[in-house]
């Protein structure tokens, strides 16, 4: 009997409060901002992050491998400045690739006809170069919010030019001809402006404030409100006839139905979601956002955002793709229910909501970098 009011604590405890998995799983290390049924978009998101991650985590490895035969030299105390300078001019790094002494050439390069940033990476010897050979676009991106401040500041000027030709004709500083003329041309400017503004203010409102995700949103709610009553009856027909199968009936609903439900509305209400450890207090921070970066981005180049070119490897073991693909993981075997007071469950999660910033921005190309040796 103690155990039949335990579970019943427990169930009503969960719905209340709405900590409804929590009762039912244990969970650490969560990652829920993955999606089993991506489409092709974000497939091409998953390669052109893994090509990221490969790029930078070769470029990471050289200048380290770099940094640390400098620094033998350096601190070195048997060797006078004449021997350590003679002694770095001799040094050769190796390509990250074939481990040759000819280096690796790391670029960031932008190209204003084309208006986008490459990421490139080569082999360094530029007679027998091995296969290696990256190219990322990163194009030229902003955000609907960035753009929408822009054109806000340019409608303004545009406003305060009309003030000062009205101004400059009251006064008999230009003549009525010119006046006319120079109003036209920006009467003209300020409705191109306007226009681009609206758009632009559209597109970033149906992310933000979509009618369709909110009407999805509302119909899981319902759903949700519905079990959560049934729970409710069952438990409360337990009350009265202290009927085993009723707690059972309970249990099966919140695990098959009700929490399914809550993690469906919830990766639509968040499509980020992640759990960060602090290790400083030993807490876990869920981090929810109702947008991602790229549901706001404007790609200004001519180019898609992307790998263009993944080659890696040696010559008689060559790696080349065009496309990044990844096996697909096998399905993690399903938690083990246990059912135990709340409290004992519930980690210590401290929830940051953020719905209009983002954890990083990606920074304005201007120039090209480059680092070989």
């Amino acid at each position: 009997m103690i155990i039949i009011h335990s579970i019943k604590h427990n169930i009503l405890s969960s719905v209340s409060l709405g900590f409804y998995k929590d009762v039912l799983y244990k969970y650490k290390n969560m990652d829920i901002n993955i999606d089993k049924n991506m489409d092709k978009d974000e497939e091409k998101k998953k390669q052109f992050l893994e090509g990221l991650n490969i790029y930078y985590k070769m470029k990471n490895e050289y200048e380290e491998s770099n940094l640390k035969n400098h620094n033998k030299i350096i601190k070195n105390e048997n060797l006078s400045w004449k021997e350590k300078r003679s002694e770095y001019k001799k040094l050769k790094p190796k390509c990250v690739n074939c481990k040759r002494p000819v280096g690796t050439i790391f670029s960031s390069v932008y190209n204003p006809e084309e208006n986008g940033r490459k990421l490139i990476a080569v082999c360094g010897d530029k007679t027998d170069p091995c296969p290696l050979n990256i190219i990322i676009n990163l194009g030229d991106t902003t955000t609907y919010f960035d753009d929408c401040g822009i054109l806000e500041k340019e409608i303004t000027t545009l406003k305060n030019r009309i003030i000062k030709e009205k101004n400059d004709l009251i006064f008999g500083y230009i003549s009525s001809e010119d006046a006319v003329k120079k109003f036209e041309e920006l009467k003209e400017e300020l409705n191109i402006s306007l226009s681009s503004y609206e758009l632009t203010l559209e597109n970033y409102i149906d992310v933000i404030d979509n009618k369709k995700k909110n009407d999805t949103m509302k119909n899981f709610q319902v759903e949700i409100y519905k079990y959560v009553q049934s729970i409710k009856d069952l438990v409360s027909q337990y009350d009265r006839s202290e009927n085993v199968q009723f707690i059972r009936e309970a249990i099966t609903i919140h695990i098959d139905q009700l929490a399914t439900k809550i993690d469906q509305l919830n990766k639509i209400r968040f499509p980020y979601r992640k759990v960060v450890y602090d290790s400083d207090d030993d807490t876990y921070h869920l981090i929810q956002k109702h947008f991602t970066l790229d549901e706001i981005e404007t790609n200004y180049s001519k180019h898609e955002v992307g790998v263009e070119v993944l080659q890696i490897g040696t010559k008689e073991n060559m790696t080349k793709r065009k496309t990044i693909s990844k096996p697909k993981p096998k399905p993690k075997p399903k938690p083990e229910i246990i059912i135990q007071n709340v409290a004992e469950l519930k980690p210590k999660i401290t929830i940051e909501s953020e719905s209009e910033e983002e954890d990083e921005e990606m920074p304005a190309p201007h120039k090209e970098e480059e680092s070989s040796n």
